[in-house]
């Protein structure tokens, strides 16, 4: 059997709290948490993200190494960077931050380590709560901006953001066995990585 890490992942700063718990292999590498978390909020993998450790006065980051981009940190590509080596421990944590623009920043945090299940496929969504913001809205201030504007019919940009969103937004009851998990070697193959 392998081990088998439980992680929570908290979309920082809204309310009600918008937040998944999943269960994904101790070998698996960041890369493959990047494609988990994409796939249970859901967000589509439209921008950039990275993971970031507090070191001391500098930070580790996790994510796709840019060349052009001078960083005084530690930069690790995410397919390279394995979970079991970056949480030894409980409790652990890191920041994953996706979409530079709009910074939606989660709280991701182990919070148990266990046995996998024979013929349990991983990873898998095993809880969670509140349905995940619309892509390039904003980030927090341009959600929640969002939300008032879509709950008034009488507000100026009602209509304007039901034509750019597509229908009216509803919170919705999050259900972990909705959630789909697509391939994270298929996925890095796709994004010409690694």
């Amino acid at each position: 059997m392998s081990e088998i890490f439980v992680v929570l992942i908290e979309l920082e700063g809204l309310h009600p709290p918008v937040w998944r718990k999943l269960e994904i292999r101790a070998s698996a590498s960041f890369w493959g948490l990047h494609c988990a978390v994409q796939d249970a909020m859901p967000w589509q993998d439209y921008h950039l993200h990275e993971f970031r450790f507090p070191a001391g006065d500098a930070e580790t980051q996790i994510g796709i190494p840019d060349p052009e981009i001078d960083s005084d940190s530690d930069f690790v590509a995410s397919w390279d960077a394995l979970l079991k080596d970056w949480f030894p421990s409980l409790p652990r944590g890191c920041t994953y931050i996706y979409d530079f623009g709009d910074c939606w920043q989660h709280r991701v945090t182990l919070q148990a380590r266990k046995e996998g299940r024979k013929g349990a496929r991983y990873p898998r969504c095993v809880g969670g709560e509140g349905r995940c913001p619309p892509e390039d809205v904003g980030g927090v201030p341009g959600f929640l901006h969002f939300k008032e504007a879509m709950s008034d019919p009488t507000n100026e940009e009602h209509q304007e953001f039901v034509d750019w969103f597509g229908s009216v937004w509803e919170e919705t009851t999050f259900d972990p066995a909705s959630v789909k998990f697509s391939s994270p070697k298929r996925r890095l193959r796709e994004a010409g990585l690694g």
